[in-house]
């Protein structure tokens, strides 16, 4: 009895309470027709886990041969690599930043009916590979998809906190606690946009 209540305390002390994930910081655009095409080159960085970080492989590749995107977009994994390398980052140390990190650096297992993942050390860990405030500060244009719960639409979201931002595109509903954001919930990108290809053209680039 006396070891099943250890197990239980160690548990409980390694599993917190929710918090709600109130975030008023995001600003949220739907995917309207493309305005004007100003870039030449975008790289979209689509979801599915793993397959979100093969796209560092086709950067290192273009930049071999002297070519690097002008903008780029993101959807769930896909957002994690495209913010990373949109603040500059080169890809070595996004490479080792991914190598290095461990499940306890991201995932903040949680009490809660809407998740067993809060979220909230996976932002802190995006913010603390950045030096910038807001997204629409990156030195390349970046935008990361969500899926609006309310409006049952796929959003762009252009500025914003950085970490803030990859955990709403990165939300896996059911598994991590959604994102509340000026009335509307927020979950992951890839719901309705894999690969935000259409992200990458609305922030200008021709192909």
């Amino acid at each position: 009895m006396f070891k099943n209540l250890t197990l239980a305390l160690a548990m409980y002390l390694l599993i917190g309470c929710s918090s709600p994930n109130i975030y008023q910081d995001l600003n949220t655009m739907p995917l309207t027709p493309v305005e004007r095409e100003k870039y030449e080159l975008g790289i979209a960085f689509g979801g599915g886990g793993i397959r979100g970080f093969i796209h560092l492989g086709v950067l290192k590749a273009l930049e071999e041969e002297g070519i690097k995107p002008d903008v780029v977009s993101g959807t769930s994994a896909g957002s994690i690599a495209a913010t990373l390398y949109a603040s500059g980052m080169k890809l070595e140390e996004i490479e080792l930043a991914i190598e290095k990190v461990h499940m306890s650096d991201i995932a903040d297992f949680v009490f809660s009916s809407k998740g067993l993942v809060n979220g909230k050390k996976l932002s802190a860990w995006i913010n603390s590979y950045i030096d910038y405030d807001d997204l629409s500060e990156m030195p390349i244009p970046v935008a990361v998809t969500a899926t609006n719960m309310t409006t049952k639409e796929t959003v762009m979201i252009r500025s914003g906190n950085p970490g803030h931002a990859v955990q709403a595109s990165s939300t896996i509903p059911g598994a991590f606690v959604p994102i509340e954001n000026n009335g509307d919930i927020l979950v992951d990108g890839g719901v309705f946009s894999v690969v935000p290809v259409y992200t990458a053209r609305k922030l200008g680039a021709k192909k």
